[in-house]
C-alpha cells in the first residue's frame, strides 16, 4: 500500500474515532456541532474559523480538525504541514491514543528544513493555548519526534 493512502486511511480513522469519543467530552459541544455541520456542507473557510475559535479555547477535537484542515489545505490558502503539526501536538495533549498516532504521522511529514520552524511554532502554541502543566513534556517530545524522523 502506498504511504499516502496509508496516511489518508489513518487520518480518516482518527477523524471518526476522535469525533465520536471527544465530541461527547467537549464543553463546547453545541458550537462544535455547528462547525461540523458547516464542514460537512463543504464551507471549509467558515468551518475553519469556527474550529479555530474552539481550538484556541482548548477543545481537542477542534485542535485536531484545524490540524487536519491545514494538512489538507481545506479552508486555508494552501496546505501547511508546520501549522498542522503544531495543532496536532495540542490535540494529542489529552493523551488519546489515536491523537498521539496522528501527531506522530504529521511529525513524520515535516521536512527537515522546516523542523526548526515547527519546533518554534509548537513552543508558541503550547504556551499560548496548551495545557501549561504538560506543555514542557510535550515540547520536548515534539522536538525529539521532528529530529528523529527519517521521513520514511
Amino acid at each position: 500500500m502506498k504511504p499516502e493512502r496509508l496516511l489518508l486511511g489513518l487520518l480518516l480513522l482518527a477523524s471518526v474515532l476522535v469525533s465520536t469519543s471527544l465530541s461527547a467530552e467537549s464543553k463546547y459541544h453545541a458550537w462544535q456541532k455547528e462547525a461540523d455541520r458547516v464542514y460537512e456542507n463543504g464551507d471549509y473557510p467558515q468551518a475553519y474559523k469556527q474550529y479555530l475559535k474552539l481550538a484556541k479555547k482548548g477543545d481537542s477535537f477542534s485542535q485536531y480538525r484545524v490540524s487536519y484542515m491545514n494538512l489538507q489545505g481545506q479552508g486555508v490558502k494552501s496546505p501547511d504541514v508546520v501549522e498542522a503539526f503544531a495543532w496536532s501536538v495540542l490535540a494529542a495533549q489529552n493523551g488519546h491514543t489515536e491523537m498521539i498516532k496522528y501527531r506522530k504521522a504529521v511529525a513524520a511529514m515535516v521536512p527537515e528544513k522546516k523542523q526548526r520552524k515547527a519546533e518554534r511554532k509548537v513552543d508558541y502554541y503550547l504556551r499560548r493555548w496548551g495545557n501549561v502543566a504538560i506543555a514542557q513534556d510535550a515540547l520536548v517530545g515534539a522536538r525529539k519526534q521532528t529530529r528523529d524522523c527519517t521521513g520514511s
